[in-house]
């Protein structure tokens, strides 16, 4: 499934390994992130051009939408009505529509900034 290019020994990937990967681990919903537009724009790109990505680069990304979305469902789960504004590469940035002070929002989030891998 995952071939290795050239002398080095960094894993390659297709489009078709990028999908089978993303099903067994049961991120399939990703796949339709790998467009211009989307959250894997960059793979879109690298693929349009060389057609292979780079393993540790879908990993890295993979763990990053699984971060933003573990992190939007606790912060819908705690004020309710949160919309995603902006999301680029480890940057996420949402609007919490809450009656909620400012404080408690941040309070919330510093106790559980490691269980949601914030930094």
């Amino acid at each position: 499934m995952v071939n290795s290019v050239g002398n080095s020994n960094t894993s390659m990937l297709d489009r078709g390994e990028i999908t089978e990967i993303l099903k067994k681990v049961g991120m399939e919903h990703l796949e339709n992130e790998i467009k211009a537009d989307g959250s894997g724009s960059s793979f879109h790109a690298i693929l349009n051009s060389h057609h292979k990505v780079e393993v540790n680069h879908l990993i890295d990304w993979v763990l990053i939408e699984q971060r933003g979305q573990r992190l939007k469902e606790f912060l819908i789960a705690n004020f309710g009505n949160v919309i995603e504004i902006e999301h680029f590469h480890s940057f996420f940035r949402y609007r919490i529509n809450s009656n909620e002070s400012l404080g408690n929002v941040f309070g919330l989030l510093e106790e559980n900034k490691s269980k949601m891998s914030i930094i």
